[in-house]
Parts: structure tokens; sequence; C-alpha cells
């Protein structure tokens, strides 16, 4: 029998559509996604207005607030928030039998509500990580350990963000890993060796190139990586260039930096749309990802694919599940300046490695595809979902939570 399935986010990004197309294509689905906004403010995709699967924005109402880090990792994070009051109605309207909710603030509550009344199963798709929430208001702990209750199934994105929902005191195996994936094969093939060439003379690359991609902010770390390469690149014999694709609020103050201390071999590129950034991977040779926080780290996965060696932060979630220092990359604290430094020393001193590396790389994401995430989502809904004769042997429990026998994960 078809069930219902609805599926509470943000907004739709464009690299999450693959796998919202093939949760769509699930056997015995009927899935439907709920959004806040087309985008964010700090989110410079193009919206995706006709998306290939049903789709409803509900009435939300947004604001932006300032979060700031303390600790030794420091920094002031600006992020926008929603809360999605017109959920409450349209999931009434669709009558899921069971509701997906990416996050654990309102639109969870709004998620649970329903369940709880319908008597229906709730799953959390919930992927961040001991040190993204190491500065939450102890009221957000509290209302996370009565939704940790609620909930018939979680969704993780790996093991940092199992690890931090076991803290929260979720049982291991309600529990199910999809790990972050992206659909970057078509690109990659369009994209002709002899271009690497090209793009480098175009974008002024001589010698080593190292890339970052990403937002330009106080978060993604790319001043403190700044701060190692002023140092690197004075060093004797290097020759090497930093390219720097993206955008956002630092980008103004830190190009004033690099002009200031005369770092003629850093580029400045601005926002590059997803279509064109595999000529980008090709033209580089080592990616940095020096982030303060993140709960994965999507171009992380991008880069590997392109066979790039990761010079990348212990503060992404993706780095347990991707990183082996010394083979596909090197793990740094990007609040340590001279750790950073000697993963930039290890990367020009690996140039000979680079065929070895570059293969590792490519290894450590082979198995990270759509259908593998796709299959975590299954997964969970299946686990969630009561057997039948469960519901008729127990109608005056609570929707079977905690203290009804769970269906084994397949």
């Amino acid at each position: 029998m078809a069930i219902r399935v609805a599926f509470a986010t943000n907004f739709i990004s464009p690299y999450r559509v693959p796998l919202y197309v093939a949760l769509g294509k699930t056997d015995n689905w009927d899935l439907k996604l709920f959004t806040c906004c087309e985008s964010e403010f700090d989110r410079q995709w193009k919206p995706v207005h006709d998306p290939p699967f049903s789709h409803k924005q509900s009435f939300s109402v947004s604001y932006r607030r300032m979060v700031k880090h303390q600790g030794r990792v420091s920094f002031s994070d600006k992020r926008h928030v929603h809360i999605p009051l017109g959920l409450w109605l349209d999931l009434w309207r669709f009558r899921p039998d069971l509701v997906i909710s990416d996050e654990m603030g309102a639109r969870t509550l709004i998620a649970a509500a329903y369940a709880l009344l319908t008597r229906k199963q709730l799953v959390i798709w919930f992927h961040c990580t001991l040190h993204t929430e190491r500065d939450i208001a102890w009221k957000q702990r509290l209302l996370r350990k009565v939704f940790i209750r609620m909930a018939d199934a979680f969704i993780g994105m790996g093991i940092e963000a199992r690890r931090y929902l076991e803290s929260l005191g979720v049982e291991s195996e309600s529990i199910f890993d999809a790990k972050n994936a992206v659909d970057i094969g078509p690109l990659e093939s369009r994209v002709e060796a002899q271009r690497r060439i090209t793009v480098r003379r175009r974008l002024g690359v001589s010698g080593l190139c190292f890339l970052y991609a990403g937002r330009i902010n106080q978060l993604k770390g790319v001043e403190e990586l700044l701060e190692a390469w002023d140092v690197f690149c004075a060093h004797d014999g290097v020759e090497a260039t930093l390219v720097l694709a993206g955008d956002g609020q630092d980008r103004p103050n830190l190009e004033n930096r690099v002009a200031r201390r005369g770092l003629t071999n850093v580029r400045f590129v601005g926002h590059v749309e997803p279509e064109e950034l595999p000529e980008i991977y090709h033209a580089a040779d080592v990616f940095v990802f020096p982030t303060l926080q993140d709960v994965w780290g999507l171009v992380v996965n991008e880069a590997m694919t392109f066979g790039l060696p990761i010079i990348c932060s212990k503060y992404a979630g993706c780095a347990p599940d991707l990183m082996i220092d010394g083979r596909n990359g090197w793990l740094v604290d990007p609040k340590d300046p001279d750790d950073v430094l000697r993963a930039l020393r290890k990367a020009w001193d690996a140039r000979d490695k680079k065929e070895d590396m570059a293969k590792a790389a490519r290894e450590s994401v082979a198995g990270l595809t759509i259908p593998e995430m796709a299959e975590g989502f299954r997964r969970a809904v299946e686990y969630a979902r009561p057997r039948p004769k469960l519901r008729s042997e127990n109608p005056s429990k609570m929707r079977g939570r905690l203290d009804v026998p769970r269906r084994e994960p397949l």
C-alpha cells in the first residue's frame, strides 16, 4: 500500500534536487516537499522555481539573527531563521502517513504536533555535530530532548551526526546514515583535459594551484587561511597561487588585506555558478577547506571527485568519514596558523605524489552517491513504519514510541 510522505525543509537547494527526485521515485511513496522560502540571504544559487517533484511553499515568517560562538573557535555567524506557520494547515490538507522534518526547531515542533494528534510517524533528519551545537541554549537542548522521545527514527549524515544524536540519548539502532552526496558525474565529463591550461591562464595561475570554493565570511576560515598563506608563499622556491572562488560579506576586507600585504599570488574570482565549477576544479592541484564550522562540507565531495587532495579543517563534519591524513589530504586546525602552514608545505612537498593522492581522493567518495543517500532515507522510513499487527494490538499506546518493538532495519 502506498504511503504519503511529507518532507519539510527550508528551501530547495539545487544540489538537493537529485535527492528529492530519487526519493520521489521510491516505490509506494507519494512524496511531497514543503519549504519555507525560495532561498536565503547568504545563498547565491539560482532558485529552483519548477522542481520535478511535488512541492508546496508554506507560509512562513523569517528573520535573521546573529549567533556568537565563543571559546577557542570564536566567530559571529548570521543565520536565517524560519517559522513555517502555514506548514500546519498544509500537512492537514496533504494528510501524510509519515513526516520527515529537516532540523530540530519550529518546523519539527509543528511536524511532531501533527504526528502526535494524527497518530502518524515522525522521522527527523538532523546532521549537526557536537562542534556545531556546542553553543546552543539550554532551552534548545530541552526541546531536543522532547523531540527525541517523539520521533520514530532519525537520519544522520555520517559519523559526527551520529555522535551528536547519540549524545542526546538517541538509540543507535534508530539512526540511519545518509552521507552527503552530490551528483557531479555529468558535469565532470564535460570538461576536456586541455581546458586546464586555458582556465589557468584566464585565472592568472602559476605553479601549484590551491583552491577554496564557498562563501567568504568568518565561519569559513578564509582569513585564517590567508594568514598562513602569507608565510607559506614567502619561502624560497615556492611557486603557488591561491584561488578563492566565492563571495560573501568579508570579501572586500580580505581583498584589501591581500593588497596591503602585496600578495600577488591570490586570486578572488567571485561567485561561480555550479555548472562552471568543474573547470575550476580541473585547473587546481589542491583543495583547501579551512572552515571553522560545517555540518559536512559538500565541496569536499566535489573536489575529491575531481581527484584533488584536501587540506581539511578538523571542524568539518565530513572529516571523520572522508579524510585519511597523509593519503588523500591533511587535517588541520584552522585556528592554528602553524598547523595550516605545515599542511601547505606538505602539499607542496607532495607534488610528486599527485597521481596516488588523486586516486585515493576519488576512492574516498566513490560510494557516496545520490542513490545510496536516498536509500538511507528509505531505511529510516521503513524502520519508522509500524507493523499493521502492532497497530491493532496496541491502540491505546501513543503511536508506539519507545515502548513498542521496532521493525528491524533493512
